[in-house]
């Protein structure tokens, strides 16, 4: 239903572009004799050439390379891939499409994607809280100097809309969409469109994850179940990962292990229903072994399940001794007022109630 829906988008926003933007070509097409001269008249009987911009061509071929991808096997991707890139040269070869239309397809595409994603789904869920407020303005500033420079400077400043783009969505992620803006699945997987219209974003997250990484690159042991750091960058001694990551996808280094996606937008503090599912999370990944948690530089998302987990698995009375068990294992975790406020909700709806229902079973 989503790829019906992506395929008439695309055919109403392309029309609505033509008749918004009818460009054409400011010389004359170059003469053609012969059978291709018939094939270039014969296309003119039903195709003129002013419906240039974005092209409709473009944006099904990438909606449509999206759906056979996720339905061809790895070994036979190449074939697809080279099919999908002769078609993308044979728009240039003709009269009808120039340079521009090939990029402004391929946007249009990518924002259709994008805003009807198919594997995961979007999800709105006000906090209202200050640090929501904080962040969402920080990138709404952004993405606003980046679209007025980009129309003001014009020419190659266009480029800048990609990061204005990309910002604009972040700035939704923490007012609300939260970690739904990443599109990443259980499996660790980030959709194409989102790996692509957020590449700004994610490039400058990459960027301040290698800066502080030199800090935060050994693991630290928490207990027998638990081992807490960044996103890892070597091989794991443990038999499952649970990754609080939104911004990445699954490396290598987790691919033969139990493995559990549970994306949080970062520098928020997790819910306390987002601690909940965690702690359910975490009983199902350690009865395979011990269990990695990793956030970005596992400084604060991975360390809130790691104190949720070990009040919940009895080895802390309360969120308190267990904070205190995970900065003496990890010191330079960040667990701000605003994450044990969350730590103690969860602590009082879930937990106590939780025990006290087992109680009353008894």
């Amino acid at each position: 239903m989503i790829h019906g829906l992506r395929l008439i988008t695309a055919s109403i926003v392309a029309c609505i572009g033509f008749l918004l933007f009818p460009l054409k070509f400011s010389f004359p097409r170059p003469s053609t004799d012969g059978l291709f001269g018939w094939m270039f008249d014969s296309l003119e009987l039903f195709d003129l050439p002013f419906n240039q911009a974005p092209s409709l061509h473009i944006i099904l071929l990438w909606i449509l390379w999206l759906r056979f991808r996720a339905h061809t096997p790895t070994k036979w991707r190449w074939l697809l891939h080279s099919w999908s890139i002769l078609i993308l040269l044979s728009v240039l070869t003709t009269w009808q499409h120039h340079f521009i239309d090939v990029v402004t397809g391929f946007a249009v595409g990518l924002l259709i994607s994008y805003l009807l994603p198919i594997q995961t789904h979007w999800q709105w869920h006000y906090t209202g809280s200050p640090r929501s407020f904080k962040m969402s303005k920080n990138y709404g500033i952004g993405s606003l100097v980046c679209f007025i420079l980009a129309f003001i400077f014009q020419g190659f400043a266009w480029l800048l809309l990609w990061p204005a783009i990309a910002l604009f969505f972040i700035t939704l992620g923490y007012l609300g969409a939260g970690a739904s803006v990443f599109q990443k699945t259980p499996e660790g997987n980030i959709s194409p469109s989102a790996a692509i219209l957020l590449l700004p974003y994610r490039l400058i997250a990459w960027g301040t994850y290698h800066y502080f990484a030199k800090h935060c690159a050994q693991p630290s042991i928490v207990n027998k179940h638990i081992v807490l750091g960044g996103r890892p960058l070597y091989a794991l001694q443990t038999q499952a990962v649970l990754d609080m990551t939104c911004e990445w996808p699954r490396n290598s280094y987790s691919k033969e292990l139990k493995y559990c996606s549970q994306p949080q937008i970062d520098l928020l503090p997790l819910s306390a229903e987002d601690i909940e599912k965690s702690v359910h999370t975490m009983d199902a990944l350690v009865k395979h072994g011990a269990v990695y948690i990793h956030c970005k530089l596992g400084y604060s998302r991975s360390a809130t399940v790691a104190v949720a987990w070990l009040v919940h698995h009895g080895d802390a009375k309360n969120t308190e001794e267990a904070v205190a068990l995970v900065e003496q294992a990890r010191p330079q975790v960040i667990l701000n007022a605003a994450t044990i406020q969350q730590l103690n909700n969860w602590y009082a709806d879930y937990h106590l109630s939780r025990v006290n229902n087992e109680y009353i079973d008894e």
